[in-house]
């Protein structure tokens, strides 16, 4: 497996807002330059910015997540206030 195909299956787990976004599309430069079988200090690199890259997109998707989320927000927000009727 390359480590192009290995990034495709992760994107496939996000949002699709994230998985067409820039960051992905660098992810995805990032993964076709280690494929390209650079030398072992620039592979190292390569390999240090594809993983921040990764942990920002899988943040993000948290977020997005969240935010999407009816339940969540329902918990955020609390019960909602029972008004009081007035007998006269």
């Amino acid at each position: 497996m390359t480590v192009q195909q290995a990034l495709e299956k992760d994107l496939g787990t996000l949002p699709v807002a994230l998985r067409a976004s820039p960051l992905a599309e660098m992810a995805r430069a990032l993964a076709f330059a280690m494929d390209e079988e650079p030398g072992a200090r620039d592979l190292a690199s390569l390999n240090k910015e594809l993983r921040a890259t990764l942990a920002e997109l899988r943040e993000r998707s948290r977020e997005t997540a969240k935010d999407d989320d009816p339940i969540q927000l329902s918990q955020e927000r609390g019960p909602a206030p029972i008004p009081l009727r007035r007998t006269s």
